[in-house]
C-alpha cells in the first residue's frame, strides 16, 4: 500500500451536504405501496419526515486578509475551494431549516444537522495516520458528550416512529 498514489473524490464535489438531495429522492417514493403499510405516506412531504443530516466535521479555518491580500490566483485556490464547499453545505442546512420552520411547532423540530468540530483532527481524506484516527475518535466522543440531549431526542423519535 505504501508508495501507491490514489485519486480521491467523493460526493462532496456535487453535494457537500446531500440532505436536500435525500429529501427530493424521498418525495418520489410511494412508501405506503413499497412497505405495504397504508399508514405511511406515499410521496411524503416535509411534514411526514424526520431528517437527520450527519456531516463529516467542521474545521474552523480562518483566512487572514493580510495573508491573502497579495496571494494571487494560485494562492486563492485552496481557500476558494474550502469556502465554496462550506457554503454549499451551509446553504442546504439553511434551506432545510426554513422548510421545517413552516411547520407546526411539533414538526418544526424534526430536522437535525449534526456536524461535529474536528478539534485536533485533520480533515484530509487521505490522512489515515493512527494519531489522526485517534483525534477523529476523540472529536466524535466529545460531540456525543456535548450533544447527548439532542442525540437522545433523535433516538426517541426514531423509536416512537418505528424507523
Amino acid at each position: 500500500m505504501y508508495g501507491q498514489i490514489f485519486s480521491l473524490i467523493d460526493g462532496g464535489m456535487f453535494a457537500n451536504n446531500p440532505a436536500l438531495c435525500a429529501y427530493a429522492e424521498a418525495r418520489k417514493i410511494p412508501f405506503a405501496e413499497v412497505l405495504k403499510n397504508h399508514q405511511k405516506a406515499n410521496h411524503p412531504g416535509v411534514n411526514d419526515m424526520i431528517i437527520v443530516s450527519i456531516g463529516t466535521g467542521v474545521e474552523a479555518r480562518p483566512y487572514a486578509f493580510r495573508k491573502l491580500e497579495k496571494a494571487g490566483k494560485i494562492g486563492w485556490v485552496n481557500p476558494i475551494i474550502d469556502i465554496l464547499m462550506s457554503a454549499n453545505a451551509e446553504t442546504v442546512d439553511y434551506q432545510l431549516c426554513q422548510m421545517f420552520q413552516t411547520l407546526g411547532t411539533r414538526n418544526q423540530k424534526n430536522y437535525y444537522r449534526l456536524n461535529p468540530s474536528l478539534k485536533n483532527a485533520s480533515p484530509a481524506m487521505d490522512n489515515v495516520k493512527r494519531s489522526n484516527i485517534e483525534n477523529l475518535i476523540q472529536a466524535g466522543l466529545s460531540y456525543i458528550d456535548d450533544n447527548r440531549e439532542t442525540l437522545n431526542q433523535i433516538v426517541q423519535k426514531l423509536i416512537k416512529n418505528k424507523i
